[in-house]
């Protein structure tokens, strides 16, 4: 009759070299979950010391597979020689083997330092680095759960300190394409893969300088044991954020986690403040920050600004999202995750400011009110990038220097949104540093007193230019002045009619008595020798040349209605031409600065 496994699994040669691997293997876990810890732990390293590593990775890979298991059942067991047969293997070993000998580091879950050094740590460089960790080297998950038990806070303290102390001095043995580090999670990834979003875990990382970098995760990432034997699942102890962790994660752009182990023992942080510290410096993501909410054809419609200056609108139909809520822009995701973060008053007008610092084109500000017609109010809001101004009809009194957001539409249509929980400091409370005020000439009407008529609503007139007369010149003279019959001498020649010019008679031959022998003869111009006028000179014009005549436009008066004011007095501001605005006195000032108001403020 054939042996059942559990047959061969319990017969005495089960673990002999010679024996099936896969029968093998079998009675070596079945040892692992049935015999008494103390003799498994002794049976176990018995077989690790028959072990010859030179042995191992000389040979084909396949080979280690049962000492590798052997070494992680070790581990699980709470023995640290297990993990120093590990690293003994992976010393020294080629790509083939390191692969299984990593592998299987990383399942001693037992032991968190060793598996994130694992991940950390060039396999070459793992046994010295795991020597630096000195005391802390068989800090084991069970250590963590009884200190996380124990009411003392001071020896927690004491330990988070030598932890912190220990992870400094093995970073200098670190990959250069990853990093070891401590941080603080703030969302937990969901059980559910959402489409487009590749993660939704993610926690921060405060590196050199003060920096903060979101380092994204998923479940598979976390080493704290989830098995029958762990006192809380790793997803229990990720359900709050503000879980303190050791993670080791990639030195690239995406900073994707690879290996995360979370304190039991230590206290969750306040993760508000570190959310508004990501969202206004944080590397790794972007925290979309929802700056307005309003409703549109398509439903409630929200607004997104980063501190980096980038913005986008989604549409919230389920009512679920508020005015301040956060949202995790991550490079490979396609759209934004919504986490339980939100911010408020001075950390939200934190945020805003740094937008409006890097996108200036969707800064304006509002610079004054007017009440127009029917009693309703109207905000005058400038965007001082572009000086362009809107009146935004508004339900209530809004202050003067409250911010909003200026977005254009199509054919230059403006949307202006405003920010009433918020206010602009400014060093100039004319033009709140915007560089342009309400215009001082009109206060913000557009008119003024006429500048052509001088209010009085009678103007030059532009015709005769204010003399009452039409002049062109003189149709008879053509403007010369001059007698066009005589050309201005007051004479002209005649020809003697008696001897027909010639200055002799026809007949006889003789000079002509009455021309003297010249054939012609001066005679008095009757033109121009008649009439009050100068001799020689047209008598239609006088002499000057002009034709006067009274101006048909003014009557003769010089003044007619001022086409500018349309007779009123008053015209367009000649200051601002109608704007409502002109440049203020201070010159403007770069930058923008928001205070957050408070409640009844």
């Amino acid at each position: 009759m054939k042996p059942s496994l559990r047959e061969l699994f319990l017969a005495p040669d089960a673990l002999s070299p010679a024996n099936d691997p896969l029968v093998r293997l079998g009675a070596l876990h079945h040892l692992h979950r049935t015999g008494e810890r103390d003799q498994v732990r002794r049976q176990l390293e018995a077989l690790l010391r028959d072990q010859d590593i030179e042995a191992l990775q000389s040979a084909d890979p396949d080979v280690s597979i049962f000492p590798l298991h052997v070494a992680v059942l070790l581990a699980e067991e709470s023995s640290n020689s297990g993990i120093q047969w590990l690293l003994s293997f992976l010393k020294g070993a080629d790509p083939r083997h390191q692969r299984l000998g990593l592998t299987a580091l990383r399942n001693c879950r037992q032991f968190p330092l060793a598996v994130l050094l694992g991940n950390a740590v060039a396999a070459e460089e793992l046994e010295s680095s795991y020597r630096a960790l000195g005391g802390l080297s068989a800090f084991s998950d069970n250590q963590a759960w009884m200190l996380a038990a124990k009411s003392d806070r001071a020896e927690v303290t004491a330990t988070l300190e030598a932890l912190k102390f220990a992870v400094e001095r093995v970073k200098t043995h670190v990959r250069s394409d990853r990093r070891l580090g401590w941080g603080t999670v703030i969302t937990r990834p969901v059980r559910k893969a959402i489409i487009g979003m590749p993660y939704t875990g993610f926690l921060v990382v405060e590196e050199t300088a003060g920096t903060l970098r979101a380092v994204p995760y998923q479940m598979a990432d976390l080493i704290n044991r989830d098995d029958d034997a762990a006192r809380v699942t790793a997803s229990d102890l990720l359900r709050e954020p503000g879980r303190t962790v050791l993670v080791a994660y990639d030195a690239d752009d995406h900073s994707r986690a690879r290996a995360v182990y979370a304190l039991p023992f230590a206290a969750t942080r306040d993760t508000g403040k570190l959310m508004a510290r990501l969202a206004l410096s944080g590397e790794g993501v972007s925290v979309g920050v929802v700056a307005y909410k309003r409703e549109s054809r398509g439903g409630q419609r929200y607004r997104l600004v980063t501190a980096k200056g980038l913005t986008d609108v989604g549409f919230d139909n389920a009512g679920r999202i508020e005015v301040g809520a956060c949202a995790l822009l991550h490079a490979t995701s396609a759209r934004p995750f919504f986490t339980r973060f939100s911010l408020y008053n001075e950390d939200r007008g934190a945020v805003l400011q740094a937008f409006f610092t890097s996108s200036p084109d969707h800064y304006a500000v509002v610079i004054g009110m007017f009440e127009l017609s029917g009693g309703a109010a109207n905000a005058l809001i400038l965007n001082p990038h572009s000086g362009v101004k809107e009146l935004l009809r508004v339900t209530s009194e809004i202050r003067l220097g409250t911010p909003a957001f200026w977005e254009v539409g199509k054919e230059g249509k403006v949307y202006a949104t405003l920010f009433t929980d918020q206010s602009v400091q400014a060093r100039c409370g004319t033009c709140f540093d915007t560089g342009y005020r309400v215009c001082a000439t009109c206060s913000g009407t557009g008119r003024a007193k006429c500048s052509k008529c001088g209010g009085s609503g009678k103007s030059q007139c532009g015709t005769c230019e204010g003399t009452g007369e039409r002049t062109s010149d003189c149709r008879a003279c053509h403007g010369k002045g001059d007698c066009g019959n005589c050309g201005g001498t007051a004479t002209f020649v005649l020809s003697c009619k008696s001897c027909d010019g010639t200055g002799r008679y026809a007949d006889s031959g003789r000079p002509c008595k009455r021309c003297g022998g010249q054939g012609t003869f001066l005679g008095t111009c009757r033109v121009c020798t008649n009439g009050p006028q100068p001799h020689g000179k047209c008598p239609h014009c006088q002499g000057s040349g002009l034709y006067r005549q009274v101006c048909r436009n003014c009557g003769g008066t010089g003044r007619r209605d001022c086409n500018r004011c349309r007779a009123s007095g008053i015209g367009p501001c000649d200051t601002c031409n109608g704007t409502l605005v002109s440049r203020c006195g201070c010159g403007g000032r770069a930058g923008v600065r928001l205070r957050a108001l408070t409640r009844g403020s």
